[in-house]
C-alpha cells in the first residue's frame, strides 16, 4: 500500500500547477512524451464505408475477420500476430493475437499526439462526477501532462518495470492517467473501483505481495452508482439473457441473467497467480448481473442477481424499484430488499429517506410512492412495506449495506456511522407498534 507520503504526492499531482514545458517533468517524461509524426491508417475494403450497425453485425457474424482487420490496421505491431484467437471458454482459456508483440504504451500516444499537435486545448474526453454534475473536458495536452506527472511520482516511489500497482480510483480522468502511466513504465496494474469497501479491496488484492496502491480521498457521503441503460453491445460482444432453467431468452422486452456467449479481445485473461479462482468467479452459471432487453433491443442492467426478488412468479430487480421511488421529489434516497411471504414467495420492503419538510405528511408521500411504482413498473412491484428512516447504513465508500437492512441488527466495522443502525431499529419497532394497533 502507498504510504501517506505517496498518497500526498498523488493528491498534489492531481491538483498541482500546470507546467509550461515537458522538460520540467524530468528526462524520464521527456523521453516518453516526445512528439512524433501523427498519421491515421486508412481502413481497407472490409471495414471501410460501413455503418456502426453493419460493423457490429460483421463483428458478430465473422469475429475473426473483423478483429484481424481492425488489429492489423489500427495497432502498431513490433511483430505481427500469427493467430487471431485461441479461446476455450469451458476451460477459462482466453488467448488473442498469439505470436504478436507490441508496446501497448505507444498505442494511445498516437491519438494523444494527434490531439496535442493539432489542438492541445481541445477536450479529448468529457466526464461527470458520481452525482451527475458536469465536469470540464480534459484536453489531450492536459491528459498527457497528467500521465507524465503520475509516471514520475510512481518512479520516485520506486516502481519499476514488472512491478505491480493497484489503482483504487473512481471513474475519472486521473484513473485513466494512472493506467496509462503504468503502461508507459511497464508496470503491471490492476483496477479496483473506488466504490468498494476496504474489505472488498483487500479481497481483490490478496494475491499481491507488495507494491503501490493509488487511491483518492475518502468518497463524499451518499456516493453511489446506480444501474443504468447500457444501450447496445460493443463490437464482437454477444450478450445473452438466460431464464431460471438455463434457456436463452429470445426476442425483446425480456429480463434475465446477463451472460456473454462469445469471448472478445478486451476481456480478462486470468487472475494473477490464481487461474482457478478466475474460472470459479467468471465461468460458472449466472455469476453476476441481471438485465432487461427493451422493445428496441437496448440493454439495461437491473442489478446483481442476488438483488433480484421473485414476487408471485415475477422476477424483479430491487434497483428497478428504487429507481422508481427515487423519482419522487421529496425522496432523496431509498433501498429495497426482498422479504419472505407465505403466499407470494417474496415481497419488496422499502426503506425510504424523506426530506425534513415532509416529516408530518409521510403517509401522503408513501401513498404517492405506491402509485409511482405501480405506474412505472407494475402493481405487483409495489413494496408491501414502507419504513421511513432518517438515513441508510453505508460503508465509508458510500455503498448501502443491504445485509444490515435485512437483519436490522449487529454492528459492522465498515459503517461510516454505527449509530444509524440504532435509528433503524427504533424506526422498525415504531412501525411494528403501529401495525399492531391497526
Amino acid at each position: 500500500m502507498a504510504s501517506r507520503g505517496v498518497v500526498a504526492q498523488l493528491l498534489k499531482l492531481a491538483r498541482g500547477r500546470k507546467v509550461h514545458s515537458w522538460r520540467e517533468l524530468g528526462p524520464f517524461s521527456v523521453r516518453f512524451c516526445s512528439a512524433r509524426s501523427f498519421s491515421t491508417a486508412a481502413l481497407n475494403s472490409l471495414l471501410a464505408g460501413k455503418t456502426h450497425a453493419e460493423l457490429l453485425e460483421l463483428s458478430v457474424r465473422e469475429p475473426e475477420r473483423f478483429w484481424d482487420s481492425a488489429a492489423r490496421e489500427r495497432i502498431t505491431w513490433i511483430r505481427a500476430f500469427e493467430r487471431v484467437q485461441d479461446c476455450d471458454v469451458a476451460r477459462g482459456k482466453i488467448g488473442w493475437f498469439s505470436g504478436g508483440k507490441l508496446n501497448i504504451s505507444e498505442q494511445p500516444e498516437v491519438l494523444w499526439q494527434g490531439v496535442v499537435l493539432r489542438s492541445p486545448g481541445e477536450a479529448s474526453s468529457r466526464w461527470a462526477g458520481h452525482r451527475g454534475d458536469p465536469k470540464d473536458g480534459v484536453g489531450g495536452g492536459e491528459l498527457l501532462e497528467m500521465t507524465c506527472r503520475l509516471a514520475n511520482v510512481l518512479k520516485n516511489c520506486g516502481v519499476r518495470k514488472g512491478d505491480r500497482v493497484a489503482i483504487y480510483m473512481p471513474m475519472c480522468p486521473q484513473a485513466v492517467a494512472a493506467m496509462l502511466a503504468c503502461a508507459r513504465m511497464g508496470a503491471v496494474h490492476m483496477v479496483v473501483f473506488a466504490g468498494f469497501s476496504s474489505e472488498a479491496l483487500a479481497d481483490r488484492i490478496q494475491d499481491e505481495t507488495g507494491g503501490v496502491c493509488i487511491a483518492p480521498q475518502p468518497a463524499e457521503a451518499g456516493a453511489e452508482i446506480r444501474p443504468t441503460m447500457a444501450m447496445r453491445p460493443f463490437y464482437g460482444i454477444q450478450p445473452a439473457l438466460m431464464d431460471e432453467k438455463g434457456q436463452v431468452l429470445t426476442g425483446n422486452d425480456v429480463t434475465g441473467a446477463l451472460c456473454i456467449s462469445k469471448p472478445w479481445p478486451g476481456m480478462a485473461r486470468s487472475i494473477f497467480g490464481d487461474h482457478q479462482r478466475f474460472i470459479d468467479a467468471y465461468f460458472k452459471p449466472y455469476p453476476g448481473d441481471g438485465a432487461h432487453r427493451t422493445a428496441d433491443g437496448f440493454y439495461q442492467i437491473t442489478g446483481r442477481m442476488d438483488d433480484v426478488i421473485n414476487v408471485s412468479g415475477h422476477r424483479l430487480g430491487t434497483a428497478e424499484i428504487e429507481d422508481a421511488l427515487d423519482e419522487h421529489p421529496n425522496v432523496p434516497e431509498t433501498a429495497v430488499i426482498g422479504i419472505p411471504h407465505d403466499v407470494k414467495g417474496e415481497v419488496p420492503f422499502a426503506f425510504v429517506v424523506m426530506k425534513e419538510k415532509v416529516s408530518e405528511d409521510q403517509e401522503s408521500v408513501v401513498k404517492e410512492l405506491r402509485q409511482l411504482v405501480a405506474t412505472k413498473i407494475a402493481k405487483y412491484a409495489v413494496p408491501e412495506h414502507f419504513l421511513v428512516v432518517k438515513r441508510l447504513p453505508k460503508t465509508r465508500s458510500g455503498k448501502i449495506m443491504r445485509r444490515i437492512l435485512r437483519t436490522v441488527s449487529g454492528m459492522v466495522t465498515t459503517l461510516d456511522d454505527p449509530s444509524v443502525v440504532s435509528e433503524i431499529i427504533q424506526a422498525h419497532q415504531h412501525y411494528r407498534n403501529q401495525a399492531a394497533k391497526a
